[in-house]
């Protein structure tokens, strides 16, 4: 994926969330960084990191230096999806964060998290920053970090103290704020910016340990990371037909075909060349509509097997047992505890 289309709309929420909390007009702030809310609608979607640095920039101008703390901590629960479920989920802390440098390429298109260990088992968590370039690298690497703290924080319900904070930038006219975000000390001027946590930290429990479900979870970031480095593939664009369809109140082999303007046989042996198939994706694809309309708590189960194209609800349920491990009430239950 390349760094035109990589950001997590999750993150200019977060921004917004703050400049909201300090009264700034978020539709103004919106449109002068050039972008119209409509391209933040979609909770899993992905804007550019041009556009994620302008709404950077515009947010510094308006909401101060300070913005990036406060972006850190008024983030939302559940604001990073998937991913912050995933790690939620995990066993403790240290296993939490092999999910987030797993996984990390969901927000932002590349890998920005890295591990280092220490003699005593404690670790280094390493944030490499995608805004080498921008004037306003420090403010974005201030979020990125406590926001990363506070998460731990909010997982385990402990008020964390890190060991260390180290960040890059030479200077802090905020220095005092940094400190008590953090509760230490700050180091600037590093050589890198991390976050050093001590194996009694790491070893904390989550408070939403669930192995199943964090196995589950697991699962699905990994097909979501292929997803999106297949995304231009005839693979991808069958993908995103099938899921319009299925939405729209059908899907059929002959359907999607035509839409792409090959016939179904061509589709077939294409898709074969990929090691895949239609009744593959569609299932696929139907799991992924499936946990989308569980979420929705207006949608009935045996609603959602109607629209995915079931005849009967146990087939369905019988279905999202094969796909997932879990029975649909079973996937709404624990999904709403984590929401």
């Amino acid at each position: 994926m390349g760094d035109e289309e990589g950001v997590s709309v999750a993150i200019a929420h977060a921004i917004l969330d703050a400049l909201r909390d300090q009264g700034v007009d978020v539709d103004a702030t919106l449109a002068s960084a050039g972008i119209a809310p409509a391209d933040l609608e979609d909770m899993d979607g992905l804007i550019s990191v041009a556009r994620e640095e302008a709404l950077w920039h515009e947010a510094i101008r308006r909401g101060g230096e300070d913005i990036g703390l406060h972006a850190a901590r008024s983030l939302q629960r559940g604001r990073f999806r998937g991913l912050e479920f995933a790690v939620r989920s995990a066993p403790s802390l240290r296993d939490g964060f092999a999910v987030l440098v797993r996984f990390d390429t969901l927000l932002h298109g590349r890998e920005i998290f890295s591990v280092e260990g220490d003699d005593d088992g404690g670790l280094r968590l390493v944030y490499q920053s995608p805004h080498e370039e921008d004037p306003h690298r420090r403010v974005m690497s201030q979020f990125a970090m406590l926001g990363t703290l506070e998460l731990a924080r909010s997982a385990t319900g402990v008020p964390l103290v890190p060991r260390g904070v180290e960040l890059r930038q030479p200077t802090a006219r905020n220095a005092p704020e940094l400190g008590r975000a953090f509760g230490v000390e700050v180091t600037l001027g590093a050589e890198r910016d991390a976050i050093e946590f001590g194996p009694e930290q790491l070893a904390l429990p989550m408070l939403d340990a669930d192995r199943e479900l964090a196995s589950t979870l697991e699962r699905y970031l990994e097909r979501e990371v292929e997803g999106r480095q297949r995304d231009d593939r005839l693979e991808g664009r069958v993908r995103r037909e099938i899921g319009r369809q299925l939405t729209a109140g059908g899907v059929s082999l002959e359907a999607v075909s035509e839409h792409l303007e090959i016939s179904p046989r061509a589709l077939q042996r294409r898709l074969a060349d990929q090691d895949t198939s239609y009744q593959e994706l569609l299932d696929e694809t139907r799991r992924e509509v499936a946990e989308q309309l569980l979420r929705q708590e207006g949608v009935s189960i045996a609603g959602a097997a109607y629209l995915l194209g079931y005849s009967e609800v146990s087939a369905f349920h019988r279905a999202f047992k094969r796909w997932t491990g879990l029975t649909p009430g079973r996937f709404r239950r624990v999904s709403s505890r984590s929401a």
